[in-house]
């Protein structure tokens, strides 16, 4: 089982993480959750990163320009529904330094001392996640390591959850390496 904005995902391929491998450091299990596209209610495409990893978006989302000044905060996509739904969904990644955190507990525990909820650390595909929620922004977002440097961290949020729990949900443990 694994946890992401809250909602509790069941294992697709009955795997788990059992030891160090699961990207931890300390060899504690952790829930697991596997992406499947044809589960999704949504019509979407696989979104590439140039730094490894890509997520499945919904096909008839808008991606929006960033601008210099989201660019230097560390804003790398903005995606989002452009119905005009006061609670239209979207997501954005961000990059940030790890600040010398070694393991995904360590970054969990930096999350939840600056003062979010954290619902979970679960292997995404494979990728050791940090799952937690902003309540009063209505976000809920996945943090994990860059695929090759663990001085880098992405995270990325899905807004407009609470209207939009099933597809937030599916975009966030779509999360997988190139």
């Amino acid at each position: 089982m694994g946890n992401i904005g809250g909602v509790s995902s069941s294992v697709e391929d009955g795997q788990t993480g059992a030891d160090s491998s699961d990207g931890s450091g300390d060899g504690t299990q952790m829930g697991s959750i596997t992406f499947s596209q044809d589960t999704v209610g949504y019509a979407g495409t696989w979104v590439p990163f140039e730094d490894g990893f890509q997520l499945y978006l919904p096909s008839d989302w808008d991606v929006y320009n960033v601008t210099e000044e989201q660019s230097q905060q560390g804003v790398l996509y903005i995606a989002g529904d452009s119905s005009g739904a006061e609670t239209a969904p979207g997501i954005s990644v961000v990059w940030a330094y790890s600040d010398g955190a070694e393991t995904i507990e360590e970054v969990a525990a930096a999350i939840g001392q600056g003062g979010y909820q954290v619902d979970d650390i679960v292997s995404i595909n494979g990728i050791p996640c940090v799952s937690y929620r902003i309540e009063e922004s209505d976000c809920s977002a996945i943090m994990f390591f860059h695929p090759t440097n663990r001085q880098y961290l992405f995270c990325v949020t899905g807004v407009g959850y609470a209207a939009n729990v099933d597809t937030i949900c599916s975009i966030l443990t779509s999360v997988s390496l190139t």
